[in-house]
């Protein structure tokens, strides 16, 4: 069933909690609070915890409820999701540390000449669907019947990338092909390779195609036909370089990365995200796999170890993204179409909502604390600390609420 809101200025915001007898002593202050914190995250986000009756229609705070019971617990929602933040930035540094260590040690025990070899996909093994979730394994490596990547299901480091640059002093050497169509008559492909600086960047050399307009960068030194080997200066010209390595579109990108020619895997590891190394851990080999859940967390690699690693990485995911969105996270719950692992369940004596789906937030810290730098001390000394507040102020009914919605 669908709801229709309708703007509610302060003063009927207000009112509005007064006629649901919420105890509201400075007027000014309530209603600063609305409209710093949000009203619908400040007080819809909580009410459940204070409401006489939650299936009522009619709203009722049940007896004696301040805007401070409100603030309280806004306050602890906040401080809770910063520490949660901090720990499972841990966790993602720790598994960009791995997967660049473990996968170089394997790789690139030859020196600089290595230092692409994340790039080439003979490095690794491309998984199958029965080697974890669809969402995941499906997204590593993907081509079609002619063997082209599909950009939509392939991992960013073995794509082509795009980005627009303009040039400082660019030497070009490689082919030069106009584009044959008629509206297009001084568009031209430069595909090779390219040494000197781009605005801003330091020296670099790069591969790929630079796409210009002749007229718009005033150069006349380019024929209406396709030349061969020929070399170039490119001073103060705008374009679009295409078909870039992941590694030549970051020098580009990251200013501090075009400083290396070859940029190694542990500076360029830092440009993915934490989906991006989830779905790129599947493609390791196993035994690199293997030592990154050895080395991360309390997980068995020959008792499942790491099907309960990679579904925690899961559940670490979610939170994160929660999190990082300032969403309410007192009220956290894992997808509820992402089975729990059967053998974390057992293991840690998860409650899930029903067959090995949704655990709340509590489970949640006790998944994550599998892992060796994440740490649910500070978590669980704030939430005690509010609990025992509330028996000081006998707000049991809310302690009560409060434990069932986290899952304690």
């Amino acid at each position: 069933m669908t709801r229709e809101k309708s703007f509610s200025d302060l003063e009927t915001q207000f009112r509005i909690q007064r006629k649901r007898k919420l105890i509201i002593i400075n007027k000014k202050k309530a209603q600063r609070l609305f409209l710093t914190k949000n009203y619908f995250n400040f007080i819809n986000g909580f009410e459940d915890l204070l409401l006489k009756d939650n299936s009522s229609n009619s709203k009722k705070y049940s007896n004696f409820k301040t805007i401070s019971d409100f603030n309280r617990i806004y306050k602890l929602d906040k401080q809770i999701s910063k520490s949660l933040f901090y720990q499972l930035s841990n966790v993602e540094i720790e598994l960009k540390s791995n997967i660049a260590y473990y996968f170089c040690e394997k790789y690139c025990s030859d020196g600089v000449i290595d230092n692409l070899k994340y790039e080439d996909i003979s490095c690794y093994t491309i998984p199958d669907s029965n080697s974890g979730l669809s969402q995941y394994v499906h997204y590593f490596y993907k081509t079609d019947s002619r063997g082209r990547l599909n950009n939509k299901k392939t991992h960013k480091l073995f794509l082509k990338h795009t980005i627009p640059i303009h040039t400082n002093n660019l030497i070009f050497s490689g082919i030069i092909e106009p584009d044959n169509r008629p509206q297009y008559p001084s568009k031209f492909y430069l595909k090779g390779r390219f040494t000197g600086s781009l605005k801003g960047l330091r020296n670099n050399e790069f591969e790929g195609t630079l796409i210009i307009d002749s007229q718009q960068n005033n150069i006349n030194s380019i024929s209406d036909s396709q030349q061969n080997n020929v070399t170039i200066s490119l001073n103060d010209v705008a374009g679009k370089f295409v078909d870039l390595s992941y590694s030549d579109y970051c020098k580009i990108k990251y200013p501090h990365i075009s400083s290396y020619r070859k940029p190694p895997f542990w500076v360029i590891i830092n440009t993915l995200m934490l989906n991006d190394l989830i779905i790129l851990f599947h493609g390791l080999d196993r035994d690199i796999q293997n030592s990154i859940v050895k080395k991360m967390g309390n997980f068995d690699i020959n008792n499942g170890g790491k099907e309960e690693f990679l579904n925690a990485l899961d559940i670490v995911k979610q939170l994160r993204n929660k999190v990082a969105h300032h969403e309410i996270v007192t009220r956290f719950k894992t997808d509820n179409n992402i089975p729990i692992n059967a053998g974390l369940i057992s293991r840690l004596d998860l409650r899930t909502r029903t067959a090995n789906l949704e655990i709340k937030l509590c489970d949640t810290i006790i998944v994550l604390n599998e892992f060796y730098s994440f740490k649910m001390t500070s978590v669980k000394f704030k939430i005690r600390f509010y609990m025992l507040f509330n028996m000081i102020l006998l707000n049991n009914d809310i302690n009560k609420k409060f434990k069932s919605q986290i899952g304690l």
